[in-house]
């Protein structure tokens, strides 16, 4: 997932212009560092900043009362949503499965109420796209329809009320045996160590120090590949997509006889849906590092995790991770760890034990085009941390062949994302800049990117703050519109970045070589820094661009 566009840039600036002017007027009287850190208020100083349902999420306010909606049998449930995902079900197999796992009534009750709320916010992604296309959403000639997105943001905060009404019942479910029906629901009880290596809309797995190669709670879901459903076009391990184009829109890049990027044309490599990955004990691993693949492997030798948009990313829709315990692990790509892009909404939510985070970029709390996206880590001493594959050729220039990195955009034809190794213009460009860490906001209000770490001694390391060296062109000006990179706490072009580290005395804050950072520190508070000038020399933004950002350190 990279930070692009090529939407009509007057219309793009007046959508940003408009509500940070509000936000502009709104925190202008709350000062900016040098704010005692004890008596900090994140959310007073944000004000009117953080777009509705955000804070709940975030757990910097308390959710609604909890419930569940109405629903069917688990059964039922499980059909229908199926059904509406164009994934074919056989209802005496799945009535055998469930009578097999032997679920209390009220466990199944349980289950079949989160089902059924997440088919309403798989509803409300459907509701989205009706209004704008996928391609034209991920072309980037249309934004997310604004009402849409603030159902979502609603959807996920009902989602995760929903998620505590069902806690009694499936915290003590007795004698029940596991049950997996791919795509929909992967229930594990017990204290088993679990592998996933299928998509699922819904896994509540109650302990074990539990292997997640699969979505992880993000709601790109791979409806081609299952090892258990006979019905599957693929019996194989999930494989997601790795790259935006073509990857969503009509299939994953294949290597040539001759070595080319042949694109395949066999349907989207994931859908968007709605998921939740509920884990409520254990040491767990989430993502691994593997030996890249074609077209990576033209970028780098180096391992890396080969799928974006996982663990609690939402792309067009509302995807979600909690784990209640253990020292956990999570590794990721890129629009990973609580990332919401395209109107969409990702929550990671961690609450408790020393957990690590690693990514390449865009991800620990990122909002990217009218998205929200969160990470809330409420206990343990954290370490968040990035990676970046090596270049293959250390002489090769930045978004070339053998320049590192991995590929995330491979457009078709696509003048700003096509290889320029490649004459047929297919497989995207090799990017090793690595970039936007740990709440960072992106391009359109109300897109936000938020990090709460709420307890222990924390270290932090990311890139700070660059330019792209190449930048977009625009079809309404001449120039270039430059992407400005920062991290912990960055609002770019329109976006809300904020980093909340709420307690611990011993956090270190870090930057590429592993220096301690010259603007960031325990006991600090930065902004909110709202940045209205449009007079930059070059172009409208050159750098510089419309933000709105704070990072708060209250200890």
């Amino acid at each position: 997932m990279g930070n692009r566009t090529r939407r009509p840039f007057r219309r793009t600036m007046a959508m940003v212009v408009a509500p940070l002017l509000v936000v502009g007027a709104a925190v202008a009287a709350a000062g900016t560092a040098g704010a005692e850190p004890e008596h900090a208020d994140p959310l007073g100083i944000l004000g009117p900043a953080v777009p509705s349902g955000a804070a709940e999420l975030a757990g910097l306010a308390p959710l609604p009362t909890a419930s569940l909606p109405e629903a069917g049998s688990l059964v039922d449930e499980i059909l229908s949503v199926s059904g509406r995902l164009g994934v074919g079900q056989d209802r005496a197999t799945v009535q055998r499965d469930v009578d097999d796992a032997n679920l209390s009534p009220e466990s199944s009750g349980a289950l079949a109420g989160l089902v059924a709320q997440l088919g309403l916010c798989n509803g409300d992604t459907t509701a989205l796209l009706g209004r704008t296309s996928h391609a034209d959403l991920m072309d980037g000639t249309a934004q997310p329809d604004p009402a849409s997105a603030a159902a979502l943001r609603a959807c996920a905060v009902t989602l995760r009320g929903a998620m505590e009404a069902a806690r009694p019942a499936l915290t003590d479910t007795g004698d029940a045996k596991p049950l997996r029906i791919w795509p929909l629901l992967a229930f594990s009880p017990g204290e088993t160590d679990d592998t996933y290596v299928e998509d699922y809309m819904l896994t509540v797995d109650q302990g074990g120090n539990d292997t997640y190669l699969n979505n992880q709670g993000g709601n790109q879901i791979d409806v081609k590949r299952s090892v258990t459903n006979p019905l599957a076009r693929y019996h194989e391990p999930a494989r997601g997509c790795r790259q935006t184009y073509p990857d969503s829109l009509s299939g994953r890049v294949l290597k040539g006889p001759d070595g080319s990027r042949v694109p395949s044309f066999d349907g989207p490599e994931c859908v968007p849906a709605a998921a939740l990955l509920w884990d409520m004990d254990g040491d767990d691993t989430y993502g691994v590092r593997e030996a890249p693949e074609f077209p990576d492997d033209l970028c780098s030798s180096d391992p890396a995790v080969r799928r974006f948009a996982t663990i609690g990313s939402g792309v067009e829709g509302v995807g979600m991770l909690v784990d209640e315990a253990g020292n956990d692990r999570y590794t990721g790509r890129t629009g990973t760890m609580g990332s919401g892009h395209l109107g969409g909404v990702g929550l990671l939510e961690d609450r408790d034990g020393d957990d690590h985070y690693l990514a390449m970029r865009n991800a620990q709390g990122l909002g990217l085009l009218v998205g929200v996206g969160i990470l809330h880590d409420d206990a343990g001493d954290d370490d968040y941390d990035y990676y970046m594959p090596g270049p293959l050729d250390p002489d090769a220039e930045f978004q070339t062949d053998g320049s590192g990195g991995v590929i995330d955009d491979s457009g078709l034809g696509s003048e700003l994302h096509a290889s320029p190794n490649d004459e047929d213009k297919v497989g995207g460009r090799c990017d090793n800049l690595p970039r936007s860490l740990q709440g960072v906001g992106i391009f359109v209000a109300p897109a936000l990117g938020l990090l709460v770490d709420s307890a222990g001694d924390d270290t932090y390391r990311a890139a700070g703050y660059r330019n792209q060296e190449e930048g977009l062109p625009t079809q309404a000006v001449p120039g270039l519109i430059r992407f400005a990179h920062g991290s912990q706490g960055s609002g770019f072009l329109g976006g809300i970045g904020a980093m909340l580290d709420l307690a611990g005395t011993g956090d270190r804050y870090l930057r590429e070589e592993g220096q301690p950072a010259d603007d960031r520190h325990n006991g600090q508070v930065l902004g909110p820094k709202p940045d209205l000038s449009l007079e930059k020399e070059g172009s409208l933004t050159n750098g510089e661009p419309l933000d709105l950002s704070l990072f708060v350190d209250t200890e």
